[in-house]
């Protein structure tokens, strides 16, 4: 891996290891750092956990998806790597939102024992967020905002200019949201 990818921080999903982190390529060249008690604390919901994520320097989907890997027992770590790929519509090609990719992530672990349901669930997540936003496609979403779309290449540098200028931290946010009252009407995770 080359060093001139900065690492951030995912919190330790072991709460014995107040503060723990463990690191995970993203490409971006924000570092912040975090620790558990700041994200997917107990009295955050998913949707500030997501936004927080993704304003520490996550991709959209590692966002959305580390904001519910706790509740599947996933290792918040393997959470940010398996779905880093998914991160600026699909490799940054500004195809499908990531925020709704992570969503689909989580719908796997929440129903992937059948196939069947897993699709209804993110097909029934797809219209809700279709609704709220006009859209699933990254670009679409980011040219709906007035940002000039680029793909390919390596990811953006993150500050406070980037951050002003997208609706990417209140999409991560919706997305959780959303995902956190299916998930809560199905018993899937405690609202």
């Amino acid at each position: 891996m080359s060093e001139s990818i900065n690492q951030f921080k995912i919190p330790s999903a072991n709460p014995a290891e107040e503060g723990a982190t463990s690191a995970v390529s993203h490409g971006c060249s924000q570092s912040e750092r975090f620790d558990s008690r700041t994200v997917c604390g107990a009295d955050k919901s998913k949707a500030e956990a997501a936004r927080e994520f993704f304003l520490s320097g996550c991709n959209c989907s590692q966002a959305v998806f580390c904001a519910f890997a706790d509740d599947f027992g996933v290792d918040r770590a393997l959470a940010g790597k398996v779905a880093c790929g998914l991160g600026g519509g699909l490799g940054r090609m500004r195809e499908v939102c990531g925020a709704v990719s992570g969503a689909a992530l989580v719908f796997g672990l929440g129903y992937g024992d059948d196939k069947t349901l897993t699709y209804a669930k993110v097909q029934e997540f797809c219209a809700r967020f279709k609704k709220e936003t006009g859209s699933v496609i990254c670009r679409e979403l980011l040219e709906g905002a007035k940002v000039q779309v680029e793909t390919g290449g390596k990811p953006e540098e993150r500050g406070e200019r980037y951050y002003r200028k997208r609706p990417c931290a209140d999409l991560v946010a919706l997305a959780a949201g959303m995902l956190e009252d299916m998930l809560g009407e199905e018993g899937q995770v405690e609202k």
